[in-house]
């Protein structure tokens, strides 16, 4: 892949393009993040050996658009394990989102702060329904390239 074919995908979650640097503390490292102040999940790659590899991760968009699984009854994601979920009403948003029981099922939303998988970023509202949920798609694409 030469320079003048680097082609990122958009982000996931707001359609804009990202960016592509060395990490902070390393410039072996590079990872590729969306800086959209509007995006509140802000996803990014890990730091990666290679700006190859980081576009390929990041690139990496396992299954398709219909593969999200409609919120009823049996076909619920795993309890505290965080997922995106399109909230109901709003079927061009898509929210970080995690499955709580406390006094019965409820819906959290991530809030914009800290890592999706600390479970004290998320906050309980009445508000957040969904419609749709699907588990976050993983960054290990060396089992797909053999």
């Amino acid at each position: 892949m030469s320079e003048e074919n680097i082609e990122l995908l958009p982000c996931p979650f707001c359609g804009v393009v990202p960016i592509i640097r060395t990490t902070a503390h390393d410039i072996e490292k590079w990872n590729i993040i969306c800086v959209n102040t509007i995006c509140m999940l802000y996803p990014k790659t890990p730091p990666l050996d290679g700006k190859e590899k980081a576009i390929d991760v990041w690139n990496h968009r396992p299954g398709a658009v219909d593969d999200w699984t409609p919120v009823a009854e049996g076909s619920m994601p795993e309890f505290d394990k965080p997922v995106m979920a399109i909230p109901k009403g709003r079927p061009d948003k898509i929210d970080a989102a995690i499955l709580r029981y406390e006094d019965g099922w409820h819906w959290e939303s991530h809030n914009g702060m800290g890592y999706l998988t600390d479970l004290s970023s998320y906050e309980f509202d009445d508000d957040y329904e969904y419609t749709h949920w699907r588990y976050f798609p993983s960054t290990d694409i060396s089992k797909e390239k053999k």
